[in-house]
């Protein structure tokens, strides 16, 4: 059956850019899949005239490079001309997000093995595909959703638990009134990044993970990201590595609406989802402070700085890509002078929270793996459903 026999298909449309917002005026709005979550997007854009909209439930593509990433609608939103919505006929949406998905490859390459960077309307609902009984349909879906519906449960604790150490930070340190020291005071260096080369080359045989700004929101929550495999030089690796109690910023990129200056910051957990040694990108620094203990004080500083704004004003260049001045930046912008016994205590609270977080990410990384492994047996017959009840 094609998909457009099974499914309808709806096109986003982008409204004017004038009718933006990041103060919730209108209806949410997705231009594409930027902010995409693991089953539902984060929204940090409103419209006041949109044009096209998908409903709850819905399953949201994106349709512009990358071609198939793929959310479910949590409400009514309007879809920009990056992404389309997809409603199956029978209801069954999650089973349909699975066979999509399942089939990601096909969608990407289509038959001629061409990979699209967009694709319309008219070739994705040409698609072909081997659609299951109703009784196997259901029993798909409730399957690998419990599944997900974990990893989400997972997800959301953590964002809490974060949530949570954010506002506890901001009681006992960053609404002090006081300000009479700067972030540079507690920083013992910031260590360059290196982009290194693709394949092994020369000398640049050493492999690393390079950190860019793109994977840093996921790092935050303990999450393994997406971070590229690159070959750099030995002696810059010794230099440039990551170590526990780093701190990860962004220094080149940022919008209109979204300063330079993502943060994260480098637990154990961390280094150790990965099979070889992290750095960053040279688009980012490394942070390196006084003491371990200071660690997360100069972090969560940093962090909600960032959230208030403050890093625009330490933006330079007005047009094209923007960089951050980080030194003086560092240099200049105020925080209290912390108590010992404070420091000591948010340092241990951090990291038991930290430690709870990377807990559940190591949940999920198991749980993906199980989805990920049931997913083409369930999909492909390879698993007999006949005698399954849910």
């Amino acid at each position: 059956m094609r998909l457009k026999e099974f499914a309808d298909i709806n096109m986003g449309q982008s409204p004017n850019g004038d009718t933006y917002n990041t103060v919730g005026n209108g209806m949410p709005f997705l231009q594409g899949k930027k902010t995409f979550g693991t089953l539902y997007p984060i929204i940090d854009t409103w419209t006041t005239n949109p044009k096209k909209t998908a409903v709850i439930d819905d399953i949201l593509m994106s349709v512009r490079a990358p071609v198939g990433d793929m959310n479910f609608a949590n409400k009514e939103i309007c879809i920009g001309r990056g992404l389309c919505s997809i409603k199956a006929k029978n209801g069954r949406n999650k089973y349909l997000y699975y066979m999509l998905l399942n089939s990601i490859n096909d969608i990407k390459q289509k038959s001629t093995g061409t990979v699209f960077d967009s694709i319309n309307r008219n070739d994705l609902g040409n698609l072909d595909f081997n659609f299951h009984s109703d009784d196997e349909q259901i029993k798909i879906e409730t399957i690998l959703w419990n599944i997900d519906s974990k990893i989400e449960l997972n997800n959301k604790i953590n964002k809490n638990l974060f949530e949570w150490l954010k506002e506890y930070f901001k009681d006992k340190f960053y609404n002090n009134k006081e300000k009479n020291s700067y972030l540079i005071d507690y920083i013992s260096e910031t260590i360059g990044g290196d982009w290194g080369k693709e394949n092994q080359d020369g000398n640049n045989n050493t492999r690393v993970y390079c950190v860019r700004g793109a994977d840093i929101p996921s790092m935050e929550y303990g999450n393994k990201g997406n971070a590229p495999v690159r070959y750099i030089l030995e002696k810059n690796y010794n230099k440039k590595k990551l170590k526990p109690n780093n701190i990860i910023i962004e220094i080149s990129g940022g919008s209109p609406i979204q300063s330079t200056g993502r943060i994260a910051y480098i637990t154990e957990h961390i280094l150790n989802i990965y099979d070889s040694p992290l750095l960053c990108t040279n688009f980012c620094r490394a942070i390196e402070t006084k003491n371990n203990i200071l660690a997360p004080f100069v972090y969560m500083n940093l962090k909600l700085m960032y959230e208030d704004d403050l890093f625009f004003n330490w933006e330079n260049g007005t047009t094209g890509i923007k960089n951050l001045a980080l030194n003086d930046m560092l240099s200049n912008l105020e925080v209290g002078v912390p108590n010992e016994k404070e420091l000591n205590e948010y340092y241990l609270l951090f990291h038991i929270i930290m430690n709870k977080i990377s807990n559940n990410s190591n949940e999920n990384m198991k749980l993906s793996q199980l989805r990920d492994t049931l997913l083409p047996r369930l999909m492909n017959g390879e698993i007999d459903l006949s005698n399954v009840e849910i």
